[in-house]
């Protein structure tokens, strides 16, 4: 592909991944850092960097674990009911 191209990738990863310092709601936090990250990695993949590649699937694998717990926490806590919110409060 063309060399442009992946420089592109890696300066729209790089300016998610500072402008995520800037976010204050921590699911878009996590949302924009997985982007950003995913960017970085294609990037780090095709210059052939094993740490900038092994930095990013580790970054990758934490910022989806908790997206992924998030939305579990969101559809379980969608199907409480009053009584079982009563409980866990008390």
């Amino acid at each position: 592909m063309n060399e442009m191209f992946f420089d592109i990738i890696s300066w729209l990863g790089l300016a998610l991944c500072i402008g995520a310092f800037f976010i204050k709601d921590i699911i878009k936090l996590r949302l924009v850092t997985f982007i950003g990250c995913m960017c970085l990695g294609i990037y780090y993949t095709h210059i052939d960097v094993v740490q900038g590649m092994i930095s990013n699937v580790i970054i990758l694998g934490i910022n989806g674990a908790y997206l992924f717990k998030f939305k579990f926490a969101k559809l379980f806590k969608r199907n409480k009911t009053n009584f079982e919110d009563d409980l866990e409060y008390s």
